[in-house]
């Protein structure tokens, strides 16, 4: 059977979520002395490395997903050796989402690569292990909402990538058969 659709993650495969969170870490560094310590790429592998064990917190329901981002600058502080209060972590964690979201971007080729799809009459669908309200806005604000045709989240589904239920899931919702229809994305696992 032909191609008929193109699955897609979103995070790093089509916005460019490291170049936001260096930014966001540009920013921290500037503003607080402690991070500025470390090495960048220190600070941007410590960085991932709790954002990975607070995002598997909130997939698992058991923190929110403000919750984490409190949790997770908290534990950064921590690891450079500046405990600090949860009030403290949560004006971090603003500062770094704010200028996160300022700088939220589609990676450079993908909005003519996804319009190069839709010319040939694909259609284009997102799955993600994140939620409707986080990556909803990030859609307009990479310019990609118009060309993508559904989003299908672990939020919605209560399934989490790689589980083979939400690639199921999803191909349901749009009609296709799995040799219909591909995915790609940036991580074996998710």
């Amino acid at each position: 059977m032909p191609l008929q659709a193109v699955l897609f993650d979103l995070d790093d495969t089509l916005a460019d979520h490291q170049y936001s969170v260096r930014v966001g870490l540009t920013a921290l560094a500037n503003h607080y002395p402690c991070l500025d310590e470390p090495s960048f790429e220190d600070l941007h592998e410590t960085h991932a490395h709790y954002l990975e064990t607070f995002h598997d917190r909130v997939i698992r329901g058991e923190v929110s997903w403000d919750e984490a981002r409190i949790l997770r600058f908290q534990a950064i502080f921590g690891h450079y050796g500046q405990p600090i209060s949860l009030e403290e972590a949560a004006q971090v964690a603003g500062l770094f989402r704010h200028t996160y979201l300022e700088s939220e971007r589609a990676i450079p080729g993908v909005i003519p690569f996804l319009q190069h799809l839709r010319a040939r009459s694909l259609k284009i669908g997102i799955i993600t292990n994140s939620t409707i309200g986080e990556q909803t806005p990030k859609l307009r604000r990479c310019g990609l909402d118009s060309l993508i045709d559904l989003m299908v989240t672990a939020e919605e589904t209560h399934i989490s990538k790689p589980d083979p239920a939400i690639f199921h899931h999803t191909l349901q919702r749009m009609g296709y058969s799995p040799n219909e229809v591909i995915m790609i994305g940036d991580n074996w696992w998710t």
